[in-house]
C-alpha cells in the first residue's frame, strides 16, 4: 500500500509540473482570490485541478487540505484514511510581482497517514520546483532516506551537517513576519562573527536548500494551514536535519525576554496546529543538525542586545 501511496505522490507533482507548463505565460494571469483573500493566478488553478484529478482516479480515501479552498475535500469516501497537504505554487506570487521568471518556485506536498495525522505521520513529502529547471526534493519514509530527482536522475541527499557556529553560519529567514525579524535576525545578523541572514524570497526555496545542504537554517512561522513547514518535514528530517518550534519564556518585550528553548513538532496534529496557526504565529526554526538548533537557541539566550518587542502573538503549539 506504502508504494501506492508513493506513487500517487509522484503523480501528483509530475501533473502540477504539466500543468504550469500547459499554461504557459497566460499562467501569470490572476483570476481570483483563494480562502486567505490572496490573489491566486491561473497557473494555482490548473495545478489544484491536476492535483485533485490525480486523487480522484487514485482511488485512495483520502482528503485534500490547500491553499486555496477552506477544510478538508474528500475523495472517494466520506472519511478520508490520508490526508495530503497541497500548496499549489510558492514562490510562484514573487516571480509575477517582479516579474522575474528565472526566480524559483514549485509545488509543495505531502501524504499523511490518518484522518488527524501528527506531522511524525507523513509517508513521503517534499517539493517539485519547475523553475530555474524542473527537479523533485523529498523524503520518504518507507526508505528512510531523503532525495533529488533531476535531469541527472535519482540521488540521495544529506544537510550541510554543521552542529556549532564556528566557521559563520548561512541562515535564511522569513523577513515578511515581524516576529521573525525580531527574533532571529537581531541576534545573528553579525557578518563579523560569519553569519548572514538573508531574505528566503519563498519558502520552498529555504526548505529545499536546507535538506541539499546548500544553506544552514531557515527560520519561519506558522500560518495559513503551515502548509510550507508541513510539506516538509519529513524531507527535513530524512536528510539529517531537524524542525523545531521554539517557546519563549516570556515575549511582553525587550526588557522582559528570558530565552527560548526548543520545541518538538513531530507530535503537533496537523489540523490542531493549522487551525492555531490562524490565531497566532509559533515560530519555526528548520537546521542541518539537532545540535545546530541547540547551539543558536543557546547563543540567542545569551543574546543582550534585544531592540523592541518580540511579537505578542506568537503561540505555542502542543502536541
Amino acid at each position: 500500500m506504502i508504494k501506492n501511496i508513493e506513487q500517487v505522490f509522484f503523480d501528483m507533482m509530475e501533473a502540477s509540473n504539466r500543468a504550469i507548463n500547459d499554461a504557459g505565460k497566460q499562467g501569470a494571469k490572476y483570476v481570483g482570490t483563494n480562502q486567505y483573500k490572496e490573489a491566486i493566478t491561473l497557473a494555482d488553478v490548473k495545478i489544484r485541478e491536476s492535483v485533485v484529478n490525480v486523487l480522484k482516479r487514485s482511488g485512495l480515501p483520502i482528503g485534500l487540505i490547500s491553499e486555496e479552498v477552506k477544510g478538508i475535500e474528500c475523495f472517494n469516501c466520506n472519511e478520508p484514511e490520508y490526508i495530503v497537504s497541497l500548496d499549489e505554487q510558492d514562490g510562484f506570487g514573487i516571480a509575477v510581482e517582479k516579474n522575474d521568471f528565472k526566480l524559483r518556485y514549485g509545488t509543495m506536498a505531502a501524504i499523511f497517514q490518518g484522518e488527524n495525522p501528527k506531522w511524525d505521520d507523513a509517508i513521503i513529502g517534499g517539493t517539485i520546483e519547475h523553475n530555474p529547471k524542473k527537479r523533485l526534493v523529498y523524503g520518504s519514509k518507507q526508505e528512510g532516506k531523503a532525495f533529488i530527482i533531476d535531469d541527472k536522475g535519482k540521488k540521495q541527499i544529506r544537510t550541510s551537517g554543521k552542529k556549532s557556529l564556528e566557521g559563520g553560519l548561512e541562515f535564511l529567514t522569513d523577513k515578511w513576519f515581524n516576529v521573525i525579524n525580531t527574533l532571529f535576525d537581531i541576534p545573528f545578523n553579525n557578518q563579523e562573527k560569519g553569519f548572514t541572514t538573508s531574505d528566503v524570497f519563498g519558502s520552498e526555496r529555504g526548505y529545499v536548500d536546507v535538506a541539499l545542504g546548500k544553506i544552514d537554517a531557515l527560520g519561519e512561522c506558522t500560518r495559513k494551514d503551515n502548509q510550507e513547514p508541513v510539506t516538509s518535514y519529513l524531507m527535513i528530517k530524512n536528510a539529517g536535519g531537524a524542525m523545531y518550534s521554539l517557546k519563549l519564556k516570556s515575549y511582553l518585550g525587550a526588557s522582559d525576554f528570558a530565552g527560548a528553548e526548543l520545541v518538538e513538532i513531530g507530535n503537533w496534529p496537523y489540523r490542531e496546529s493549522a487551525e492555531k496557526a490562524k490565531m497566532g504565529r509559533a515560530p519555526l526554526l528548520s537546521v542541518a543538525t539537532p545540535e545546530l538548533a541547540q547551539t543558536m537557541v543557546d547563543y540567542m539566550n545569551k543574546f543582550n542586545d534585544w531592540k523592541g518587542s518580540l511579537m505578542k502573538d506568537i503561540i505555542e503549539i502542543k502536541g
